[in-house]
């Protein structure tokens, strides 16, 4: 699901990308920088609307068409990603923050650091290091997420086997 907002004419507020646009995008054909993440907006073969984020030497796009949503169809959609075992949103912690030029991401317990001179992985290796990680870098207090790690180191042995750090 994206965004729109109307503000001065049409404008992209979120693209279902969480952190990744890091302002308003109004809604034309372009490019922009939203530190250190390209965005770009164009329309594709069948008259949708396309944006893509670049992320290092990776890229995601979402296409959409600019009207309402049905209200119906997306509760329920929204209820079933919030509680379903099969949503990735309930099997996955995810964190994002954007911070002086940085794009930061946790997800299960790779940290992903975007910036001007690349892009740095590197796999937490304890429910502790997951605590101070949330605290120092997210500003997020919860000291009980330790109770999360055996349930996130489980869900990357399944994702990833032996491999030190996912490439997607």
């Amino acid at each position: 699901m994206c965004l729109l907002v109307q503000c001065d004419g049409p404008k992209l507020v979120d693209a279902g990308f969480g952190s990744w646009l890091g302002a308003p995008v109004p809604l034309e054909q372009g490019q922009w920088l939203h530190d250190p993440l390209p965005v770009s907006l164009g329309r594709t073969d069948d008259a949708m609307w396309r944006v893509s984020v670049s992320l290092a030497t990776a890229a995601m796009s979402y296409d959409f068409v600019a009207q309402p949503a049905d209200e119906d169809q997306l509760s329920t959609l929204c209820h079933w990603q919030a509680t379903d075992p099969a949503s990735v949103f309930v099997q996955n912690l995810t964190v994002q923050r954007r911070l002086a030029g940085n794009y930061l991401m946790l997800r299960g317990k790779v940290l992903t650091v975007v910036g001007a001179h690349g892009e740095e992985r590197r796999e937490l290796g304890s429910a502790g290091e997951l605590v101070s990680t949330l605290r120092e870098l997210f500003l997020i207090d919860v000291p009980e997420a330790a109770d999360l790690w055996p349930a996130i180191e489980a869900r990357h042995e399944r994702l990833f086997g032996p491999q030190a750090a996912p490439t997607t």
